[in-house]
């Protein structure tokens, strides 16, 4: 059994229980039959392979699964803003923009799984620029793996700008992966060669110590996605730090899931949650015993 994202969310927990799911049922996405999923994933999701040469081939399995993710949750996601605009729980004067977009980002989702999906048939090579990628010799309590649209670098400049709802206006992705293996972990940090937005952040990260790398991958994981997952051997590590809680409920560096609550003056004076202030779980303090 593993936590989830919720459990960190919830602060004070009265039931931790049901935030608990089997590592079988995590992160799995159910639309991919049986037969796609052995032929297009054979090979990055072989713990053996992860602890060798990271191949292209590797890289665009890993990122056609990151998308066929994005394409699920996105419809989810359109299906529920339209109830919440309807039901008036959503106070905005552009939801017909923010439909659209969602309409766009799936359309630009489905164009990047027929462009690593015909990487991996035809074998490509040279289509990806990896940022970090380490095996690291001890065990993290955290598992992840998605793409991730990241707003700002290490130094604070804007990479995607998410309040521009132009079509023009492209949001480029980062694919992460943080797997724990029987006694190491395999993270990387990648992205297509086309989203040139990351290059200033490859750049930073030659530049700076393991240690800041892995902090900042450790902050961009619960500043940006749900899907991760934790070990229930540190679960109070997870469940009750504030600053770690405070921030799995920002969206693009906002309160309230981003959200417009009607009133809310605090939101004007928020100060979102910095790499510094939340624990580094993929660092060797934090992990597990064998």
């Amino acid at each position: 059994m593993i936590g989830t994202l919720n459990a960190i969310i919830e602060l004070p927990i009265k039931n931790f229980e049901k935030y608990e799911k089997g590592v079988k049922k995590s992160g799995v996405i159910h639309s991919i039959c049986i037969s796609c999923d052995s032929k297009y994933f054979k090979d990055y999701e072989n713990p053996e392979n992860l602890k060798n040469v990271i191949t292209d081939k590797m890289l665009a399995e890993i990122a056609l699964k990151n998308f066929l993710m994005e394409i699920v949750r996105t419809r989810i996601d359109k299906e529920g803003l339209n109830n919440k605009i309807k039901n008036l729980e959503v106070f905005t004067n552009r939801p017909s923009e923010l439909l659209n977009f969602q309409d766009w980002d799936l359309e630009d989702f489905e164009n990047e799984v027929e462009e690593h999906k015909n990487n991996i048939v035809k074998n490509h090579t040279g289509a990806y620029q990896i940022i970090f990628h380490e095996v690291l010799l001890y065990k993290v309590p955290l598992a992840f793996q998605d793409s991730i649209s990241v707003i700002e670098d290490m130094d604070g400049f804007i990479i995607n700008n998410t309040k521009n709802l132009a079509k023009e206006n492209r949001i480029q992705k980062l694919h992460l992966a943080i797997l724990p293996l029987e006694d190491s972990t395999f993270v990387l940090a990648f992205y297509h060669k086309k989203d040139k937005k990351y290059s200033n952040l490859r750049h930073q990260f030659n530049s700076v110590l393991k240690d800041k790398k892995l902090a900042f991958i450790n902050y961009l994981i619960f500043a940006y996605s749900e899907n991760c997952f934790f070990s229930i051997e540190r679960k109070e590590d997870f469940t009750c730090n504030s600053k770690l809680s405070q921030l799995t409920q920002e969206l693009f560096g906002e309160p309230n899931l981003g959200f417009q609550i009607l009133g809310d003056s605090f939101k004007k004076s928020y100060k979102k949650v910095q790499p510094h202030e939340i624990p580094n779980f993929l660092s060797k303090d934090w992990s597990l015993e064998d």
